[in-house]
């Protein structure tokens, strides 16, 4: 289930919590049409309170999603440097390319450091140390060079109308349908 909500909002929460709810009561009571309410519009205000505030608690506790990032990504971009049709999709692309490239660089150094790792002898522990320091300082750097190119991916998708996050699942899901993969777990509904 994908709804097309502002998670940042109270009243997207409660409409989240009102889909889950009537989507898993279909499902174990599937005639319990005449008694589920399924529009957020019919619902008697006290209930739409109720749901604003079990799906605040749920954010709370599980922490901003992927979406929530998307949403301030879009918005400190717009805000804070330039309007997203500014650049068009090559120039999104080529900016998550390069910070890619980054990143593959920073891969290939910690695959060195693992070399030096693998052929130092344990009697050596000064130049162990060393390696572990350089091995975790990398790892850091690569991890920050990964974010910078999902932050200009989810941008590009922005620019072009998409959801990354959606995009995300409908592929992942794809895939693990393939026969030469057949992964049962599937991230849509």
């Amino acid at each position: 289930m994908r709804l097309n909500i502002n998670p940042l909002e109270r009243e997207g929460l409660g409409m989240l919590v009102r889909a889950a709810w009537v989507e898993a009561v279909k499902k174990e009571f599937p005639n319990a049409t005449n008694w589920v309410k399924d529009s957020w519009a019919q619902l008697d205000p006290r209930w739409k309170e109720v749901d604003r505030a079990v799906g605040e608690a749920l954010f709370q506790n599980i922490g901003p999603a992927f979406n929530t990032f998307s949403t301030v990504n879009r918005d400190r971009c717009e805000q804070s440097f330039f309007s997203l049709s500014k650049w068009d999709p090559l120039q999104w692309m080529g900016a998550a390319a390069g910070e890619l490239g980054e990143a593959a660089n920073l891969a290939k150094k910690i695959w060195r450091v693992d070399q030096r790792l693998n052929n130092t002898s344990p009697k050596d522990s000064l130049h162990l140390s060393d390696c572990m320091k350089e091995r975790r300082r990398l790892v850091k750097e690569l991890g920050q060079e990964i974010a910078d190119c999902v932050t200009y991916l989810d941008l590009a998708c922005h620019r072009e109308g998409l959801v990354l996050a959606d995009e995300l699942y409908q592929k992942f899901d794809v895939v693990s349908a393939r026969p030469s993969v057949n992964f049962p777990r599937r991230l849509l509904l």
